[in-house]
């Protein structure tokens, strides 16, 4: 791996004072959050706010940064390419953005990993996975680490150092691994009919952008719920036009969800 020069290059270099009683001041202090910006079922686990340390700012690690803000969670996020942080930092001005290599202890211990709830690392390379989410599970003991795996082949070695959850590249969406941090996947039983909520960020060449929520070519059984543009929650009608940069919660039944899912991964 390739360290970084003296220190952390930060975008945001208002870090909170930090010591060791301050996780126990955190417990006493999380809120209730009532109801997520996405208006998402809120689950017990999601009641709670919780500190979260992303590794990984691509397009995985952004959307669950989008996510984990819209319910209201504390969220930092290490990114390793400098001009890629500079951009998150400007997408996302209430995270802290760390440009760092997170396979360093002491640019985890930085970006606040030794008080964090969970730990998730999602960037492209297993190695970088592999190696983070063990010094956050092993060395600074968080007590949640998931962990996505690109290569099947490299599962055993992740399951080997007690990884608490793994994802792989076939299942790793931002909203699969939200539902692993808030506790349980969001599934809703609607006159007898299971329906899922799925979640995307539309692209610049999305080819959603630029078209009505009517037409912009999901199945249809599936719906457009509501919209996050620019940090400002909204409910969608047939007639609102998608942007880029758009995050989506899609309500589908699960026995189109795969297909609903396919449509998303292109966008």
């Amino acid at each position: 791996m390739q360290g970084q020069d003296s220190g952390i290059d930060r975008f945001q270099r208002l870090l909170p004072t930090r010591d060791h009683r301050e996780k126990a001041s955190i417990e006493r202090k999380k809120q209730t959050v009532i109801q997520t910006a996405l208006a998402r079922p809120v689950s017990e686990k999601m009641m709670e706010r919780l500190r979260v340390i992303v590794m990984g700012g691509g397009r995985v690690g952004a959307l669950l940064t989008s996510l984990l803000r819209a319910e209201k969670h504390q969220v930092t996020l290490i990114e390793l390419d400098r001009a890629k942080s500079a951009q998150l930092a400007e997408k996302f001005p209430d995270v802290l953005v760390v440009n760092g290599d997170g396979t360093d202890i002491h640019i985890l211990r930085d970006a606040g990993a030794d008080l964090a709830d969970i730990f998730v690392a999602v960037t492209g390379n297993d190695n970088l996975n592999y190696v983070s989410a063990q010094i956050a599970k092993k060395s600074l003991r968080v007590p949640k680490v998931i962990a996505r795996v690109n290569d099947p082949l490299n599962e055993n070695n992740f399951i080997r150092v007690g990884i608490d959850k793994l994802v792989t590249t076939t299942k790793a969406t931002a909203g699969e691994i939200l539902d692993e941090i808030s506790g349980g996947k969001t599934v809703l039983p609607l006159a007898g009919v299971r329906f899922e909520i799925l979640y995307a960020i539309l692209r610049d060449k999305s080819p959603m952008v630029g078209k009505r929520v009517k037409k912009c070519g999901l199945p249809k059984k599936a719906f457009i719920i509501s919209l996050n543009r620019e940090g400002e929650p909204m409910v969608p009608d047939d007639l609102t036009v998608l942007k880029a940069g758009d995050l989506i919660a899609v309500l589908t039944p699960l026995d189109i969800s795969e297909k609903v899912k396919t449509v998303l991964v292109s966008q």
